[in-house]
């Protein structure tokens, strides 16, 4: 503790900053600056970067690279935040990733296959075994990662992983 208040006497004018230390109470900070103790925000609503970024956002074209990472991560964060609030009764962990879209209602998910590409299969005839690597292009509702486009002002919200969001799950069976 000593040396990172040692450290900021360095780096800060010393008109600044005073110091005085107190072999009972250690060091003590005589005249603070003002400007961090008097913030205006008073709730974590006032202080949350994603708010701050909403209010103040215009249009997308003025965002640089990584603004527009931080609002799509913002979107992201408060969709998964929804999706816990409305399922907090079951006490599962991050429900958007690990629970299908129609856990409440129990109705079937609609997956259509869009495209399928075949690379090569292995084909083990003593294992009895056949192994087939490509692609597939899915495509599924999921209400949850629903938002207003006038409040966050994107039309398309790109995940960059897989683990982030519930995605189907295929077994083979004989």
């Amino acid at each position: 503790m000593l040396w990172t208040v040692l450290w900021m006497l360095q780096v800060l004018p010393v008109a600044v900053l005073t110091i005085r230390p107190d072999l009972n109470k250690g060091p003590q900070i005589l005249n603070p600056p003002t400007a961090l103790f008097q913030a205006r925000a008073t709730s974590s609503d006032e202080l949350d970067p994603c708010q701050y970024m909403l209010q103040n956002l215009t249009s997308l074209e003025n965002l640089r690279a990584h603004e527009f990472a931080s609002l799509e991560q913002c979107l992201y964060y408060f969709l998964a935040g929804e999706s816990a609030k409305r399922m907090k009764k079951l006490g599962i962990p991050h429900p958007i990733a690990s629970v299908p879209p129609n856990y409440l209602s129990r109705q079937p998910v609609n997956i259509k296959f869009n495209q399928i590409t075949l690379q090569h299969f292995e084909l083990n005839e003593f294992l009895k075994d056949i192994a087939i690597h490509g692609y597939m292009e899915l495509s599924w509702m999921d209400d949850r990662l629903q938002w207003s486009r006038d409040t966050w002002k994107m039309e398309k919200l790109q995940i960059q992983s897989l683990s982030h969001v519930w995605i189907p799950l295929f077994i083979a069976q004989k």
